[in-house]
């Protein structure tokens, strides 16, 4: 079955075709919002952004200098990419590229009239127009549905709540020490979470090093239990981002 709907006050059309398992919504829009975005950043070329029903959103900005490379090549870098569950990567984000205006409402649109037990969503924006194709596929009373097991994530055991108040802790003890803390100090940290539930390394990402900042890995390092990456089952070491921010207000934001 493919049905055709074109609804022309938001200039939105809507390809949608039916299959047994998976349907799929093939759309295209005008989308102005973005075009003063890319007249005050020159340099951004297109963008793209997934959202997914489990809540993961991400966004990729396409830079023109790697387009206009003379040495371009398919497997050249082309895009920042950006998980905007992160509040790290929402902070260069926007320390970057400024506010970046999505088509929130047409996305909402969009999924509002499909099924939203699963489902993923992706968007191109290029040149006035952005096209989206959301795959989704509508739950069933099957006694014979099978669900897929979803790999567990890093994660601090007592709770992320528990991690910030070690951080504020040791600001404070700092603090006490020595008052020379950078206002708006702000660090994406990547640290080794091994299958022990320990962290084994630590390193900065984002931010400059400090003694401030040596409190802070000092602290990241001592910390624990961490739930381990899992994989097939067992428990495997990977990598993990911690977004950490004392803000103006010397109010501590941790993320991860």
């Amino acid at each position: 079955m493919k049905i055709i709907k074109i609804l022309f006050s938001q200039f939105l059309i809507i390809l949608f075709h039916s299959g047994s398992a998976q349907k799929v919504f093939d759309t295209t829009f005008m989308y102005t919002p973005l075009n003063e975005l890319s007249r005050k950043k020159p340099a951004m070329d297109s963008l793209s952004f997934s959202i997914a029903s489990n809540g993961t959103h991400s966004l990729m900005i396409y830079s023109k200098k790697y387009r206009q490379s003379p040495g371009y090549t398919s497997a050249t870098p082309k895009a920042e990419c950006y998980d905007l569950n992160f509040e790290g990567d929402k902070y260069l984000l926007e320390k970057r590229w400024g506010a970046v205006p999505l088509p929130e409402m047409e996305i909402a649109f969009i999924v509002k009239h499909t099924c939203r037990d699963y489902f993923d969503l992706e968007g191109h924006w290029r040149n006035d127009s952005v096209f989206i194709q959301q795959r989704f596929r509508c739950r069933e009373n099957s006694e014979d549905e099978i669900f897929e097991k979803v790999p567990w994530t890093i994660a601090f055991k007592p709770g992320k709540e528990k991690l910030k108040e070690r951080l504020e802790k040791a600001a404070a003890q700092y603090k006490q020490m020595r008052d020379n803390i950078t206002s708006d100090a702000v660090y994406i940290f990547r640290v080794l979470v091994a299958s022990d539930s320990s962290i084994k390394s630590i390193e900065i990402l984002e931010g400059e090093y400090s003694s401030f900042a040596g409190v802070l890995m000092d602290e990241l390092k001592k910390s624990g239990p961490w739930t381990p990456a899992n994989q097939g089952g067992r428990s495997v070491k990977a990598y993990l981002r911690i977004f950490v921010r004392l803000d103006p207000k010397n109010r501590l934001v941790v993320d991860y």
